[in-house]
């Protein structure tokens, strides 16, 4: 099982800005596996109800783990009035797929979901739907 836990040390945060070439600010926030053989990590941008999944990688492509960043990013969000869920095409692309399975809209810039949509019911990498 994978464990996601929030870097909350601004100099962490402002290193993985930095590897992923983002603007460091305040309202930055990132997730990083704690599983020695799992890595997984994500940067995202909580402004006011607006979130943006700026960056996100993981090891293997395995639908579970994308979903999960998405997960505890939007549940993160949730609890600070996060509301509406965007992913540019560029971070995207590389779970495309769990997106659709998401549920995200996919729009001219990228993808859009509201968060309580997002996060309701199980993980929707088994949904047949």
């Amino acid at each position: 099982m994978i464990k996601l836990l929030p870097v909350e040390d601004a100099g962490e945060l402002e290193q993985l800005c930095r590897h992923y070439g983002i603007d460091y600010t305040p309202q930055i926030h990132a997730y990083s596996s704690s599983d020695e053989k799992v890595k997984a990590q994500c940067v995202f941008l909580l402004d006011g109800y607006r979130i943006e999944l700026l960056a996100a990688s993981f090891d293997e492509y395995d639908p579970l783990i994308p979903e999960l960043l998405i997960r505890a990013v939007g549940a993160y969000a949730a609890n600070r009035s996060g509301y509406l869920f965007y992913i540019s095409d560029s971070v995207g692309q590389a779970m495309e797929e769990t997106l659709k399975t998401m549920r995200f809209e996919k729009n001219e810039t990228g993808y859009c979901g509201k968060v309580p949509n997002l996060l309701k019911g199980t993980c929707r990498c088994n949904d047949t739907n």
